[in-house]
């Protein structure tokens, strides 16, 4: 009896040590982060952490717990499936932990079933960490397996061998198992253990260091449906609603028009990546000078933020003026975002041809499905280029397809929607022409990428400029998404990693080198075409269509069980695991804060209806 129940012990102290382990590799590979915090605050992660360590140790540990107790009828059965069994999971848990170590820096959250959206797109989601430093991941995650390993071979292994003894003894062992489920549960309390449990800090990323990987992705399959409840409820639906609706009052304002007519031709020209800090100088060396310049030629937003932290999301906020939601994204499911409005659908039926070109995969992400649901007439993907214009794993450089987006506007009846989705700015970075700074750092090849998109923007432009449609034609440049670098790297869900630019250009426009400063979101901008085309259509609700400063100006975006509210002077961020302010500049009022809930609720709530 007494082998066996130490066996159960070590057996179970095993995975509590072995992911204490996978935690000390997360603060290794981000130690830029953790240098920054107090050594006791890194020391009280693995305290903290303790709670889901245990859990996801239990729940790996049934299967041991019950074969132990069948030993006592069948003594080796233990010893032919444990050693399998173990080890195997020590491959695929090393294997996630490894995966989460740069998944982290790139999402800003730990895995979770978010990464199951890629998995029919196996080749696009590889590429996309081809940027990473790939050969550390795997050292790492060769330490990981090692570690776990030689800790089975030389600490479990060695004690399959048990005495015999009563079969009246095996109800017991039964009885021992099934108690595991107080430390899955995390004890005896009526809530059982989550993310919120091991939060104890003000710094996010040792929060995030708390976290059991393993435990969040294993949550995340089986809790996150949020098929039919919605988790983000604050107040009444009555409540969230009417604060809402206050919401979208006042950020209506006053129309101007800004075209020569109506019924332009329009071009959409959606920029992968391409954060406002890239029109920073660096190294002393302008990364965007076209932008700059073209800026001076048309209407620049310069306070609008994107809605989400990923192409699928900015996409359907930039075409559908919908935002994006924190665990979920709409694109996944055609069910639902064939209910969504479409600037594209919009202009088709006012008799606009339409096309969207892209040099990469449109399938990716469920990508296609969306735009041709959308309205798109042709979705152009990278199989329409020669592979000697594609990069080494993505797609077509952004030279390609800017010629490519040139042909079709040259060659397309008129009225026409042309939407581009650039590439080369996308990990992992690659550029077919001379980098403007050296290539030793992530955040340099990622500065080369814009700098390489921002010369073919330029491009396009001078080229358009000599065509026929050029005077008839509105450019709308934006793009689907903000980023991490230039800066730390780490997403942070901070604003200024969702600041983007929005540029409206073209020989259509009647006015120039105008700029419009008060908060705005990527939503907007199907309500602000729409409207400066003489377009009337109320589906696009969340969004604004005006040009002159609102009398409360926001912009809302969502992360991963998280929301940020931005206002002309205030901007809140609030973490839904933690139920708390991960910042709140300038001391948000209460009433701003309850908008950003309230905005939360009622756009989860019409994801749910959908």
């Amino acid at each position: 009896m007494k082998q066996r129940f130490l066996f159960l012990l070590f057996s179970w102290l095993f995975w509590v040590v072995f992911f204490q382990i996978a935690r000390l590799l997360f603060i290794v590979y981000h130690i830029k982060q953790f240098v920054k915090i107090p050594l006791l605050t890194c020391i009280q992660t693995f305290i903290h952490g303790w709670w889901l360590d245990i859990s996801i140790a239990s729940y790996f540990s049934i299967i041991t717990f019950f074969l132990v107790g069948i030993s006592v009828l069948k003594p080796n059965i233990l010893r032919i499936i444990f050693p399998a069994y173990s080890i195997v999971l020590v491959i695929l848990s090393s294997m996630l932990i490894m995966f989460d170590l740069e998944l982290f820096s790139a999402w800003g959250f730990r895995l979770d079933a978010t990464v199951l959206r890629y998995i029919n797109s196996p080749t696009e989601a590889w590429v996309s960490t081809l940027s990473s430093p790939i050969f550390l991941l795997l050292f790492l995650g060769m330490i990981q397996f090692s570690f776990g390993f030689l800790l089975l071979k030389k600490w479990i292994f060695k004690s399959l061998d048990f005495e015999q003894i009563s079969f009246w003894h095996a109800p017991l062992f039964l009885v021992i198992t099934f108690s595991l489920i107080i430390p899955i549960r995390g004890g005896f309390q009526l809530a059982p253990v989550n993310e919120s449990t091991v939060f104890f800090s003000e710094k996010s990323i040792a929060n995030q260091a708390a976290i059991n990987c393993i435990w969040s992705f294993g949550h995340s399959i089986t809790e996150q449906s949020y098929s039919d409840t919605n988790p983000y409820t604050y107040f009444s639906d009555a409540s969230a609603t009417a604060i809402f609706d206050s919401i979208v009052t006042d950020r209506k304002s006053k129309y101007w028009s800004v075209l020569r007519k109506h019924h332009p031709n329009v071009i959409f020209i959606i920029w992968e990546s391409g954060t406002a800090k890239a029109q920073e100088n660096y190294d002393g060396k302008e990364i965007v000078p076209q932008l700059k310049a073209l800026k001076k030629e048309g209407i620049y937003f310069t306070q609008c933020y994107a809605s989400g932290m990923r192409t699928d999301k900015g996409l359907v906020a930039i075409l559908s003026g919908y935002p994006a939601q924190p665990n979920a994204s709409i694109i996944m499911n055609p069910t639902k975002s064939g209910k969504l409005p479409s600037i594209t659908q919009v202009l088709k039926n006012n008799n606009y041809a339409t096309s969207f070109i892209y040099g990469g995969e449109p399938e990716f992400a469920n990508i296609k499905s969306y735009l041709l649901s959308s309205g798109f007439e042709k979705v152009l993907g990278k199989n329409e280029f020669n592979k000697s214009q594609w990069n080494s794993k993505w797609g077509a450089h952004d030279e390609f397809t800017f010629n490519r987006l040139l042909a079709e506007c040259n060659q397309s009846r008129t009225p026409f929607f042309n939407t581009l989705l650039t590439l080369t700015s996308h990990e992992p970075f690659e550029i077919p022409t001379k980098p403007l700074l050296a290539t030793d750092t992530r955040e340099r090849l990622f500065l080369n990428a814009h700098h390489y998109t921002d010369s073919c923007l330029g491009d396009f432009i001078m080229k358009a400029k000599k065509t026929k449609w050029w005077a008839n034609t509105l450019i709308v440049l934006v793009a689907d998404h903000g980023h991490s670098l230039p800066g730390s790297g780490i997403a942070e869900q901070l604003p200024r990693d969702f600041k983007i630019p929005l540029l409206f250009l073209g020989g259509a426009l009647d006015t120039a080198n105008i700029q419009i400063g008060h908060t705005m979101s990527q939503t907007d901008i199907p309500n602000i075409v729409l409207n400066q085309l003489g377009i009337a259509d109320s589906s696009f609700y969340f969004g604004s269509g005006g040009l002159e400063k609102p009398r409360y100006p926001s912009a809302y975006y969502s992360f991963n069980d998280g929301f940020g509210f931005i206002g002309d002077s205030v901007a809140y961020l609030h973490d839904n695991i933690g139920n708390r302010a991960l910042l709140n500049g300038k001391q948000a009022s209460i009433n701003h804060i309850n908008r950003g809930k309230a905005y939360l609720q009622h756009s989860f709530r019409d994801y749910l209806s959908k």
